[in-house]
């Protein structure tokens, strides 16, 4: 499991979470309350951000995280067994998803 990555808050441009994505070669960024104490809020992932430009025929300097912000198809629990996690992951059809303690985001487990 990965415990350190890069979050976006709500009020936070989408062309931040599209910088993290590419730096990150990942195609997801987790939206979290704030960035000291990371309560999770959903993610923000490369499909959604552009359907949602193209739908609007907006720049992502333009745009709010909040406004892509939606809820992965499921998520981690850190105390799960590594092979549920895994069929979890099979299951929802991604490379990875958030690992969720008391709705705090602690990190993310990618498919090998």
């Amino acid at each position: 499991m990965q415990t350190s990555f890069h979050c976006c808050v709500p009020h936070q441009r989408l062309q931040d979470a599209l910088e993290i994505m590419g730096e990150e070669n990942t195609n997801w960024v987790a939206i979290v309350t704030r960035h000291d104490e990371p309560e999770w809020l959903g993610w923000v992932t490369s499909h959604d951000s552009a359907v949602f430009l193209g739908a609007f025929n907006k720049r992502p300097s333009e745009v709010m995280c909040r406004e892509v912000l939606s809820a992965p198809p499921a998520t981690l629990d850190p105390e799960m067994d590594l092979n549920a996690a895994y069929e979890r992951l099979r299951a929802a059809g991604v490379r990875r998803l958030p690992v969720l303690a008391a709705g705090r985001l602690v990190g993310e487990l990618k498919a090998a």
